[in-house]
């Protein structure tokens, strides 16, 4: 799969697509920690409501992007490992 990127190495390879994984996992839950601390932002200012609602709104985006970039490598990660295994 990354052979044609220049990683020929199976086992750098599946560690880089792991780590991809992970980390796509992790952003998830880091915007959902950021959507909760600016849901409970003091908003004493006037400038504080929009970087509360900017806040959240690249948390939304971040959570969104992670999860259709994780769903996306574990399909072709399963696409490519079963290409040779199951008959088509």
């Amino acid at each position: 799969m990354l052979a044609e990127c220049g990683v020929g190495q199976p086992l750098i390879a599946g560690s880089l697509v792991a780590l991809f994984l992970l980390t796509s996992l992790a952003i998830v839950f880091v915007s959902v920690a950021i959507w909760r601390s600016s849901s409970k932002y003091p908003r004493e200012k006037w400038w504080q409501g929009p970087l509360a609602i900017g806040a959240k709104l690249c948390a939304a985006i971040s959570a969104l992007a992670a999860a259709v970039s994780f769903l996306i490598v574990s399909y072709l990660v399963f696409d490519f490992i079963y290409a040779g295994v199951l008959p088509i």
